[in-house]
């Protein structure tokens, strides 16, 4: 986001950390209901959340393949007793 902010909602103020909370679907169900209806009266912090929420999209599409690979022997040497040594 560009700037801080905060504005009231019924259930208290929204600020960045509950916008990022929504982004990443860690908002409980009400909050996030207030926060997309905040969202629809304001355009211009619709657009950012929306280029947020494709940047996050992105980046977890980046190393979502990596995810299924399996660990290398060599670290899972490592972890084994007496492997780093």
């Amino acid at each position: 986001m560009e700037q801080a902010f905060s504005v009231m909602a019924a259930d208290g103020p929204i600020d960045e950390d509950d916008v990022q909370d929504y982004i990443e679907g860690r908002a409980d169900p009400a909050r996030a209901s207030a926060i997309k209806a905040w969202l629809a009266r304001d355009p211009q912090r619709r657009q950012e959340v929306e280029a947020l929420v494709a940047q996050r999209d992105a980046l977890r599409a980046i190393g979502a393949g990596v995810l299924d690979e399996p660990v290398p022997a060599r670290l899972l040497d490592i972890l084994r007793p007496g492997g780093g040594d």
